[in-house]
């Protein structure tokens, strides 16, 4: 798989507490932490839409015949049915709670990204090569488009994996509005990481290795370009400062070591 070279906005994050600060955990260490969907700026993010006929599919008669055969006389099968089908509705708006997604993009000079994930422009933006990332199959590509994917009975009958394959598609798919974020994306089930939740810590990527440049917002103050020109100095990382191009709505990189 062709994999660009990808981008995370971050910005600048001085907690008053012995903790690393999450912009040096991301900047310094090279830790991708992947967040609960339910925290996306999009309302619509991750949902798995299902229509009516889902009730008639191979997949949810299974699962009813296993879970409620013994619970209910067959004759409320149909009731039973819709019952289920509103549960199972309201149970896959809170499955989003169930995913860790890390998010990526395939440009650093999307004026809106800036303003919306590195604080004004005030924060920064990491370049990854992940083409050498051991799992970058992994690494899934975003489609953008005006109507939301709708799993059914004719989807998830012909799907051996009918479940987890309308997750995955449901994930990878965002409104046309977001088309300019260019977006990639890694997912992975919460539960993978029980252990460590249960510790107290949060699951993250080491993607340290795979930093290849760095990119200051064009209104980041100079105490942090200061500190993240002299961590990057004796390494083969560029850094980089966006500028406004006059006479344009663009912004360009302005090498600085």
């Amino acid at each position: 798989m062709n994999i660009p070279k990808l981008y995370r906005y971050r910005y600048f994050d001085d907690q008053k507490s012995d903790k690393l600060p999450q912009w040096e955990l991301a900047l310094f260490k090279g830790m991708v932490i992947p967040a609960s969907p339910m925290t996306f700026n999009d309302p619509f993010d991750c949902d798995l839409l299902i229509d009516d006929s889902f009730v008639n599919c191979n997949y949810f008669q299974k699962l009813l015949q296993k879970n409620l055969a013994e619970k209910y006389p067959s004759g409320y099968v149909g009731i039973i049915s819709q019952k289920s089908l509103d549960e199972l509705r309201q149970y896959l708006l809170e499955f989003k709670e169930e995913m860790l997604v890390a998010c990526f993009s395939e440009t650093n000079t999307s004026v809106l990204m800036w303003s919306h994930y590195a604080r004004n422009h005030t924060g920064f933006c990491i370049e990854y090569n992940l083409s050498d990332w051991p799992a970058n199959d992994n690494l899934l590509h975003v489609q953008n488009s005006s109507s939301a994917p709708i799993f059914g009975k004719s989807y998830l009958d012909n799907n051996t994996l009918p479940f987890g394959s309308a997750v995955v598609e449901a994930v990878l798919h965002k409104s046309a509005e977001w088309s300019y974020e260019k977006e990639w994306r890694i997912v992975v089930p919460k539960q993978n990481y029980a252990d460590i939740f249960a510790q107290g810590f949060k699951p993250a990527f080491d993607f340290g290795r795979f930093i290849t440049a760095i990119y200051i917002g064009a209104k980041a103050s100079d105490k942090y370009i200061q500190l993240v020109c002299k961590h990057f100095c004796d390494t083969n990382i560029a850094v980089y400062q966006m500028k406004l191009q006059p006479n344009t709505y663009q912004l360009i990189p302005n090498r600085l070591q």
